[in-house]
């Protein structure tokens, strides 16, 4: 859980407005000491038993040369919010830089916070993603190409049979011919999913086991939109699944060099088969 930071805590002049602007004035640059540093830090520095006293500076641009000051013991300030601060830290007030410190921590943790919450989530999503990948293969794998071509149309070739017995209105031969050319277009899909998984998978009792294994260099067929390629395996990486993407050499016809196992095949197993084919 977030620990939420307490705008508050900082108590120096805490009314909102009055110490925004206090605030944006301390944490003007100045050089003090030969050091670039803030204004807070600068008086953050400074003895608490300095006196604040009203002094006539020399200046020349003024007709009286010389222009009244508020001084904190030898220092000269430009701010009231300055002087305000000083006396602050007299009476026993918080540094802002340690106040700062605080609040930096604080988003510190909180950013670790978020950071493991989101890397637990995608930990969790990632075992989800495994297990529909998993639940999807063995669909198929446990079944023939009919069963699983009954698997992807089935319901809706019984929504196809309810409305052959409707009344033939237009809008129901017009559902009739989309429920036909859609059941078409899913029959295509599964023998070409059915065909596609057993030709890279093999089921063995319960375990799943891909047929090939390819690293990087390895001369592979890429199958895209019923084309093949041959290319080779430039890079893979592992995800969070323990799915591999495999990125490709650009070849012509290769738009997305990135791409899963079940797009590949072996070129020295498979090319000539599968161009002859072409």
């Amino acid at each position: 859980m977030e620990t939420e930071i307490n705008k508050q805590a900082f108590a120096f002049m805490s009314g909102r407005m009055t110490q925004t602007k206090a605030l944006r004035a301390l944490s003007k640059r100045c050089k003090y000491k030969d050091k670039v540093m803030s204004l807070y830090e600068a008086i953050e520095s400074f003895e608490l038993t300095r006196e604040v006293t009203q002094d006539k500076i020399h200046s020349r641009k003024a007709e009286s040369g010389y222009v009244e000051k508020v001084c904190i013991g030898d220092y000269v300030t430009d701010y009231i919010a300055e002087v305000e601060y000083y006396k602050y830290l007299q009476g026993g007030g918080q540094k802002y830089s340690a106040y700062l410190e605080e609040v930096r921590i604080i988003e510190k943790k909180n950013e670790e916070i978020r950071t493991r919450a989101y890397e637990e989530q995608q930990e969790a999503q990632a075992r989800k993603d495994k297990e529909e990948r998993i639940r999807q293969l063995k669909s198929v794998l446990e079944l023939s190409e009919e069963q699983y071509i009954e698997f992807l149309t089935g319901n809706y070739k019984k929504e196809l049979a309810r409305l052959q017995t409707e009344r033939k209105t237009k809008s129901v031969v017009e559902q009739i011919k989309w429920l036909e050319d859609f059941i078409l277009s899913r029959i295509k899909l599964a023998i070409d999913i059915h065909f596609t998984t057993h030709r890279v998978y093999t089921l063995c009792g319960e375990e799943i086991i891909p047929k090939y294994n390819y690293g990087i260099g390895d001369e592979v067929v890429y199958m895209r939109d019923g084309k093949y390629l041959i290319t080779r395996v430039e890079e893979l990486r592992t995800n969070r699944d323990d799915s591999i993407t495999y990125k490709l050499y650009k070849v012509d016809g290769i738009v997305n060099p990135y791409v899963g196992y079940s797009s590949l095949l072996p070129a020295n197993e498979w090319a000539d088969k599968l161009l002859k084919k072409e």
